[in-house]
């Protein structure tokens, strides 16, 4: 006899999938291809009118604000990922980056903390601990 799993998509499968055009894996200083910024925009408008429940999108469309210069645009963006999309661990670590940057500890210590509920990794690890406890 046969057993048939349905494999769930991994992050890169689902970056692969739903990354805007434009976009730079690898690269945080500069996410975004400038010359390609429009475009990006464009397919991060359609794909969240399509699917406005998959929290990556939010992830894709914070670093294109970040990439703009809009870190409160970000921080909504990223706060909107988490409400549309609770298990998507991503948006709660960037936005806990961007609440650690803006020495808000408390509030990127609780963030960290969900985010590593959700899943581990260990640049959020690193950075809790550095956070220290409250």
């Amino acid at each position: 006899s046969v057993l048939y799993l349905r494999e769930l998509p991994t992050s890169k499968e689902l970056i692969r999938v739903n990354a805007p055009r434009g976009l730079r894996l690898g690269d945080p200083q500069r996410p975004f291809d400038p010359s390609r910024e429009a475009e990006a925009e464009a397919d991060l408008e359609m794909r969240l009118a399509r699917d406005p429940k998959l929290g990556v999108l939010y992830l894709f469309q914070a670093e294109l604000w970040l990439a703009k210069g809009h870190e409160a645009k970000a921080r909504q963006t990223l706060e909107a990922g988490i409400r549309a999309d609770p298990a998507y661990a991503g948006n709660y670590g960037r936005l806990a980056d961007l609440r650690a940057q803006r020495g808000e500890a408390a509030e990127a210590r609780l963030l960290y903390q969900k985010a590593l509920q959700r899943q581990d990794r260990e640049a959020w690890r690193q950075a809790l601990t550095g956070l220290g406890h409250s």
